[in-house]
Parts: C-alpha cells; structure tokens; sequence
C-alpha cells in the first residue's frame, strides 16, 4: 500500500511538469517584466546634455551699444562694478520633452549683500560638445528689489549707476521701437540669452559666462540655429564657483 501511494505522487509530480513544459506563456518573462524593461530603454533613449552651475561674478558698466548693449557710463569705472551670483540649470531638449531649466541671477553689492533677484524659466537650449559650450534662452518671471537695495525707485536693475539702475547694462533695444521695455522697468516677461562655456575647475580655471537682455518683441533676440546674436552678450568675469557641460 505505501508503495502504490509513493508511486501515484511521483505520476502526479510527472504531470505538473509536463504540463508546464507544454505552457509556454509560462516559460515566458511576464508582461510587466517586458513593460519594465521598455522603460529603462527609454529612459536611456531620452539623456539630454545639460548646462549646470552656481558662479559668483564681476563686471563693469560700460559705455556704448559696441560694448554688448551696455548703457552710458557716467563715473569712473571703479564706481561702474557690479557683482551677482548667479544659479542655472539648462537641459536640451528630449524627444518628448521641452528643453527645460531656470535662472536665479541676485544682483549684490561688493559685501554681498542681495540687492535685486531676477528669476527667469529657460525654454531653449543648445549644448556643443566640441566646444564644452552651451547657449540658452529663458523669459524673466520674477523681478524683486530687495530691502538691502538703498535707491529710491523700484525695479533697478543696473542699467545705470546706483541711484538709477543696479546693474550696468541696458537689454538690446532700450532705446526705442521693437517693444523693448525701459532699462528702468521690471524685467519680468523679458528674455534673457546666457552662453557658458565649461572650462576648467574651479571656475576662475577657465570657465566663461555672458549674458544679455532682450525685449519680447525684439527682432534681434539670438537663435539657437543662428550664430547672429550670441556674440553681442557681454562677458562677466568669474570669481567663485562652478559651471558645468554635462554631454550625454
């Protein structure tokens, strides 16, 4: 008796096996297995290189549309130095996705104190890998004067000297037509053209920053597919921090 019941476990175990062996949705990986896979897949598909960076920087207040748009300068040009940190994340463009990123740009005086904070959403991007470079476009959000800013008007950006503007320069077409607002208006719904170029580490080893301001409706508002335009940015010289070109 014990014999016959051990040999009808072994003939029921046969069974299951050679069942299975005959289903060969079960030999398979199941659908949320492939499903899974998929998305990784695409994920991987859809790495965008990407322009990153956290800088502190100086300029100067220069006189003259040659010199990038830059507004008149009334003074010597020790009274026209101007300082800002500047945070900024810039991703190309995906298959599915809008380029994206933002732009946080605190005007300061020489202690650091915040004296006006423009916040800008970036909706254009080119990265050139050969170059380490990138080149950006963003429309102005937020434009906040600060309580540690002394001038007796509001929204100064520098456009002119402290008491006037805060930070030395006029956006391409202030000075009439195209729809340009005035320098000494609120930046918000204007657009802004950033270039960067990765250089070294830390940044004072070579990294490079401009940018410029443009009225919505300005003709003249660079391309990314046009290299007209981009050399117009001003330069701002780098004395802290980092910047960054992340190629995919």
């Amino acid at each position: 008796m014990r014999t016959m019941r051990y040999f009808t476990k072994i003939l029921s175990l046969l069974f299951v096996v050679l069942c299975l062996g005959c289903d060969e949705e079960a030999l398979m990986p199941g659908t949320e297995s492939v499903k899974g896979s998929g998305e990784i897949s695409k994920a991987d598909d859809q790495k965008v290189s990407s322009a990153t960076g956290d800088v502190r920087v100086m300029f100067y207040a220069q006189a003259g549309e040659s010199n990038g748009g830059m507004s008149e300068e009334n003074g010597s040009m020790g009274e026209g130095l101007k300082y800002a940190h500047v945070v900024f994340d810039a991703h190309e463009a995906s298959v599915n996705n809008p380029a994206k990123g933002a732009v946080m740009i605190d005007m300061t005086n020489e202690e650091g104190l915040v004296t006006r904070q423009f916040a800008a959403n970036v909706y254009a991007v080119l990265v050139e890998p050969e170059l380490n470079k990138a080149k950006f476009l963003a429309l102005v959000i937020s434009d906040t004067k600060t309580e540690s800013d002394e001038t007796d008007h509001d929204h100064s950006d520098g456009d002119h000297e402290e008491g006037d503007h805060e930070d030395g320069e006029h956006e391409d077409g202030d000075h009439g037509g195209n729809g340009a607002p005035k320098g000494n208006q609120s930046r918000v719904g204007q657009i802004l053209a950033v270039t960067v170029i990765d250089g070294g580490t830390p940044g004072i080893n070579g990294d490079l920053m401009g940018w410029k301001w443009f009225g919505n409706n300005n003709p003249n508002i660079p391309s990314l597919d046009k290299p007209s335009g981009w050399g117009s940015l001003e330069n701002r010289v780098i004395i802290d921090g980092n910047l960054l070109v992340h190629v995919k």
